[in-house]
């Protein structure tokens, strides 16, 4: 092998921070003092702008957070609202299914109103004043005179009354007479 002009590669250990090189300074002054950066973080520009925009994704993050369980507990609230039509619509069919059974409307029409067949004989238990006791037969009471009408029915009721009345004959007063202009064939 041809010889290669090539110099050997030696290693040198690198030289640390806060260290002097050797050499022509080797000793610092006796006025100067070594200073190390060994504990202190130096802040530079690129850092700076790396925590700028660390902060700015943090606030953007957080607003969209905030809708985040703001539309959850309305997910939850809206859920438990559904989750409680459901069960008042299932007691709702429950109802609807018993007054299907006629053997239950009988039941419920001879407790809530006395009801009794032809040929029953019903009584009813009163007390020494004559008074009955305990709950007696209730109908609801659904009479037109106690039913109150809209304002808008009672007002267009009432025009109705008036118009298929005979009118009434009313005398005018002095002041609400007409008077006539003087006719222009006069002065001519």
């Amino acid at each position: 092998m041809p010889p290669t002009s090539r110099r050997p590669v030696t290693r040198r250990p690198a030289a640390r921070p806060g260290t002097a090189r050797r050499g022509r300074a080797a000793t610092p002054a006796a006025s100067e003092e070594v200073v190390t950066t060994y504990g202190a973080p130096r802040v530079t520009r690129r850092m700076a702008v790396l925590l700028l925009v660390l902060l700015v994704l943090a606030i953007s993050y957080a607003s969209s957070l905030k809708a985040f369980l703001q539309q959850r507990d309305a997910l939850a609230t809206a859920r438990a609202q559904i989750a409680e039509s459901s069960a008042a619509i299932e007691d709702l069919e429950a109802q609807k299914t018993r007054f299907d059974d006629p053997e239950y409307i009988e039941a419920l029409a001879r407790s809530r109103f006395g009801w009794v067949k032809p040929g029953e004989i019903g009584f009813t238990v009163i007390d020494a004043d004559g008074n009955a006791v305990g709950k007696g037969p209730e109908l609801p009471d659904a009479s037109p005179a106690e039913v109150a009408a809209p304002e808008w029915y009672a007002s267009l009721w009432t025009s109705v009354e008036t118009a298929g009345g005979v009118p009434q004959k009313t005398t005018p007063k002095p002041s609400d007479e007409v008077v006539k202009p003087q006719q222009q064939d006069e002065d001519q």
